[in-house]
């Protein structure tokens, strides 16, 4: 399992500061087969990653962050509401008269994929949220 970051910004942190104060991040696993499809997509080119000093816990360390400014955030949950739709489009094949086996095979690897797609729009629609690292 690879897995996505959400930042915010510590309340008590120092604007003009070259250290920018982060909170514990929200932290996503996500399935491999889902990240590598994921970092081949759009969603890996919207947004720019940059370079951050970061002070985490008192731990100082770079990061490559996305800046979640308003036309990227809504770029990035667009994309997950269309990626979802996809998903959801590959219960079109399962008949009614599919059995137990064939409706288990198709839909359990979709529901989790779509579960997955869905925490990570829920946390782009956070806006307490103002940083995504999505570098493995």
């Amino acid at each position: 399992m690879l897995s996505i970051s959400f930042y915010s910004i510590k309340k008590t942190s120092d604007k003009s500061s070259q250290v920018l104060e982060l909170n514990e991040p929200e932290v996503i696993e996500i399935a491999d087969d889902l990240y590598q499809d994921l970092a081949k997509s759009e969603f890996s080119k919207i947004g720019h990653n940059q370079s951050i000093k970061v002070k985490i816990e008192d731990e100082e360390k770079d990061l490559k962050l996305v800046e979640l400014e308003a036309n990227v955030r809504n770029k990035l949950i667009n994309f997950l509401k269309e990626k979802i739709l996809g998903e959801s489009e590959k219960f079109t094949p399962i008949k009614s008269s599919a059995s137990k086996d064939e409706i288990k095979n198709i839909g359990f690897p979709v529901i989790a994929r779509m579960n997955m797609l869905n925490e990570i729009r829920a946390l782009l629609e956070n806006k307490s949220y103002q940083y995504l690292d999505r570098t493995d």
